[in-house]
């Protein structure tokens, strides 16, 4: 026991649990990136049509992509990137991180605003978030480590998933 009362067991595990959130945080600013590069393409052909006066769905497509189809891909994907970075269990993390691209996908939307422009601070909330979701979802996983923590990373899960499928349904 060291003087703080932890052991080298509870040690090595926070040092493994830090490791594998800093690389789920990895992932989750990979799939962050890549909604919001989505967004940013769908608020500058929002835009577009505007400035041209015209109205179609040309825009359509960036929309369906960020709101539906990528929440779904987040899951396989990020499970196989997840599962080549040595995160285990991966299906965990990647099951518990598609709340959060959820939540990011439907709260980006009010930051693109009326005028089609998604600002870039908008896509670094959206990278920012990505990434501390999948991070606290790792550390929700991780084993062997306290309970305490566990609660903090669980209570930011919980309530994001909440977020994500209450509000936005």
């Amino acid at each position: 026991m060291t003087p703080g009362g932890t052991t080298g067991v509870q040690l090595e595990g926070a040092r493994y649990a830090a490791s594998r959130a800093a690389r789920a945080a990895v992932v989750g600013a990979g799939c962050g990136g890549l909604l919001a590069w989505t967004l940013l393409g769908t608020a500058r052909c929002e835009a577009a049509q505007r400035a041209h006066g015209v109205d179609s769905f040309a825009c359509l497509g960036g929309a369906l992509l960020s709101t539906y189809v990528l929440p779904v891909l987040a899951f396989p994907v990020g499970w196989l990137l997840l599962r080549l970075l040595g995160v285990r269990p991966a299906w965990g993390v990647a099951l518990l991180g598609v709340p959060f691209f959820r939540a990011a996908s439907f709260l980006a939307w009010p930051l693109a605003g009326h005028r089609g422009v998604f600002p870039l601070t908008g896509a670094a909330a959206v990278i920012v978030g990505m990434a501390g979701g999948y991070a606290a979802s790792a550390l929700l996983v991780a084993p062997l480590l306290r309970v305490r923590y566990r609660v903090a990373a669980g209570a930011v899960v919980l309530g994001t998933a909440a977020l994500a499928f209450s509000t936005f349904g």
